[in-house]
């Protein structure tokens, strides 16, 4: 019988020998870089350094001197040196934050080597060379704290503080504080603590559907880049960076924004499918251009094109201003059974698209017991979606009405149009007001493309007022024709003549029956605001003249095309009449004027001329006189009225007026002379009406 031997329990075979051995030996290296590195993910080894720090000079610079007395072999965190423990090494001066020192090249520090710390104009830095470290700006006069961390555990492993004198130009540092305008429009970079004259890269980026637009400081613009470098002052500061909804969206088939200002077509900005606007009517603002309906006529009409049929989805969206309330089409394809939004009289936005004939499918914003009207000379924004899903009614961005439905869109035979402000020219469900901004896509727009679009109204701007008045000047009874030339579209008007009177017809004649010096004001309105205009002391209205005491006649009687009556010069009577009074105008261009002599003047008494005047185009010189002559008609004197009639002539009626108060004693006549001097040529004239000569 074979008998076979059991070997003991605790014998061990040499292969088994050899993995024990390799593992203790791995045990044992684990152990060893645990203690020396610290266990990664887990608790760190903190470094252990016997610093030694203090204040070095040259040249009248400060910086610190940092001594590895013993320990560790550590480097410089972010310096790009790759042996020993990380350390940060921090400082803060001045009463600023910690500040991060940094270095231009690895920094690896050991036993024995010394380090310096020195300032510059974008934070302090660290180098192994004292000549470079002289070179730095020098810290600011105070206490600078110096702090060594390590970086893995996160310990404080040396610090202390030292006295600054401030000795070298110095640097004070700073907080930079970064916003984003509106939060939700993108994110800011760059934000710290910085020396003065540090600059710092700062950096905005946009969302989506925002974009960036501006940096500012204070309220001030300081760049259109979204990654700038900017430079540090003297002083804490705060930038924001400026986001908006972004471009329009690219899921546009066609998009008329109906900002011409002029003319009757209405571009497609996003595709080829101009329209033609019927009966236009425009503003023009200072940001763009405001088409007006007018309720009755105007409309805008796209041709029909196979490629704005939609067939599973389509989308409708525009800027709408309401002025009337009326059950009207805002934008439509077809005629009152296709596809587009809506004014209704009483429930006021409404959407709706057509499955088939008969088989149109409408949602509006009121609820379903209640009316609801829009505000009106208010702008909304509206979009209808279909997406094969659901319809949806948007209003200001906001989902108002949603409704479940599918199936494809009716497809017409035709190609049929689509129209914007009316269903057609058949007089049916006309617009008034302003649209603008209108959308069209065969796909479904999205509600984060409908809130971009949402978030800026247009503008719209009140009218430009202005007016004349004919004749300004006269005796009473002044009857006055007031003639508004405001631009704008206004369709409102107010005026306030300064006598306790008023009017509210476009083009008023008002009289003035007591003499006085009026301020009139015209407030004209349009379909977006109220402006106005006041013309200080426009009217003259002259009480009546005592017959006695008028000295030449102020009709400029005569033949017309010829002088007047009286007088000598080369002025003629032209065929406008002011109160009666004829105008004389002055064309030459050699040196016109007009003259009348007046005889049996009182020494003892003040003289006044006046007279009305205006111009045409430019005139180079001219004044008024009296001029006195003695009993032979000898030139004695001249009372100056008016003097350089370039200066202050305007494009309209003014008085001009004088009074000579001392005459010469041995006066024997007097001669008015209202002199043009060096004129111009061409049609460049001088007017003159209602010449009065008084002895007072």
């Amino acid at each position: 019988m074979e008998m076979s031997r059991r070997e003991p329990d605790n014998a061990v075979t040499p292969a088994i020998s050899v993995m024990l051995l390799v593992l203790l030996t791995a045990i044992i290296a684990i152990i060893m870089y645990a203690f020396i590195y610290g266990i990664p993910g887990g608790l760190e080894k903190s470094a252990f350094i016997a610093a030694e720090a203090g204040v070095d000079e040259i040249n009248g610079t400060e910086f610190l001197t940092i001594s590895h007395r013993g320990g560790d072999e550590v480097f410089l965190n972010g310096s790009g040196a790759a042996r020993g423990i990380p350390i940060d090494i921090r400082t803060t001066a001045a009463g600023g934050g910690p500040v991060l020192a940094g270095a231009d090249y690895p920094v690896t520090w050991k036993a024995g080597q010394v380090l310096y710390l020195y300032n510059t104009p974008s934070g302090p830095k660290i180098t192994i060379d004292r000549l470079t470290a002289a070179e730095g700006t020098g810290f600011p006069a105070g206490d600078l704290e110096l702090v060594i961390i390590d970086t893995n555990a996160e310990v404080r492993v040396f610090g202390s503080t030292f006295a600054i004198s401030g000795n070298g130009q110095g640097s004070t540092f700073h907080m930079l504080t970064l916003e984003a305008e509106p939060v939700q429009g993108g994110s800011v970079a760059g934000e710290g603590n910085y020396s003065h004259g540090a600059g710092i890269p700062v950096i905005a980026t946009q969302k989506e559907g925002y974009r960036f637009v501006k940096w500012t400081e204070a309220g001030e613009e300081i760049s259109i880049d979204s990654n700038f470098t900017y430079t540090m002052p003297d002083r804490d500061v705060s930038l924001i960076a400026f986001f908006e909804p972004g471009p329009i969206p690219v899921t546009y088939s066609a998009f008329w924004p109906l900002d011409e200002g002029t003319g009757a077509i209405a571009s497609d900005r996003a595709g080829s499918y101009d329209g033609s606007i019927i009966n236009p009517n425009w503003i023009e603002c200072q940001d763009r251009g405001y088409l007006l309906f007018d309720g009755s006529t105007s409309y805008v009409n796209i041709e029909g094109n196979p490629n704005l049929k939609p067939v599973s989805a389509v989308s409708f969206e525009a800027w709408v201003y309401p002025t009337e309330y009326k059950t009207a089409k805002v934008i439509q394809m077809r005629d009152w059974d296709g596809h587009g939004l809506d004014l209704n009289l009483w429930k006021g936005w409404q959407g709706g698209v057509n499955h088939g004939p008969g088989a149109k499918t409408t949602i509006d914003w009121a609820p379903s017991d209640a009316n609801r009207r829009p505000d009106l000379f208010t702008w909304y924004h509206l979009a209808l979606v279909y997406d094969n899903a659901t319809l949806k009614l948007y209003v200001d961005g906001v989902l108002e009405k949603s409704q479940p439905l599918t199936g494809a869109l009716h497809i017409w035979s035709f190609n049929p149009p689509i129209r914007i402000g009316s269903e057609g020219g058949d007089g049916h469900k006309f617009f008034k007001g302003s649209i603008a901004n209108v959308g069209y896509s065969t796909d479904a727009f999205t509600a984060a493309e409908i809130a971009a679009q949402a978030a800026t109204p247009p503008g719209g701007c009140p009218p430009e007022v202005h007016f004349t008045a004919v004749p300004a000047h006269g005796q009473i009874p002044l009857t006055v024709s007031f003639t508004d030339t405001s631009t704008r579209m206004p369709y409102a008007w107010s005026w306030d003549f300064g006598d306790g009177n008023t009017s509210a017809e476009q083009n008023p004649v008002h009289t003035y029956e007591s003499a006085g010096t009026y301020t009139v004001t015209l407030q004209a309105t349009n379909i977006f605001g109220t402006a106005s205009r006041t013309q200080e002391d426009l009217i003259h209205a002259e009480g009546v003249i005592e017959p006695g005491n008028l000295l030449i006649n102020p009709a400029f009687s005569g033949t017309l095309g010829e002088r007047p009556d009286s007088w000598q010069g080369t002025s003629r009577i032209t065929s406008e009449a002011v109160n009666g009074n004829n105008i004389v105008m002055d064309i030459s261009d050699g040196g016109g004027f007009l003259r009348q002599s007046v005889d049996g003047i009182e020494t003892d008494k003040a003289y006044t001329l006046s007279f009305y005047a205006k111009k045409n185009g430019t005139i180079n010189s001219g004044w008024s006189q009296l001029a006195f002559y003695d009993d032979k008609d000898k030139y004695i004197d001249a009372c100056v009225i008016v003097h350089n009639f370039d200066e202050v002539i305007q494009d309209d009626w003014q008085i001009f007026e004088g009074t000579c108060h001392t005459i010469p004693a041995n006066t024997g006549s007097i001669r008015v002379e209202i002199i043009r001097g060096l004129g111009t040529t061409g049609t460049d004239a001088l007017f003159i009406h209602s010449p009065v000569l008084v002895a007072g």
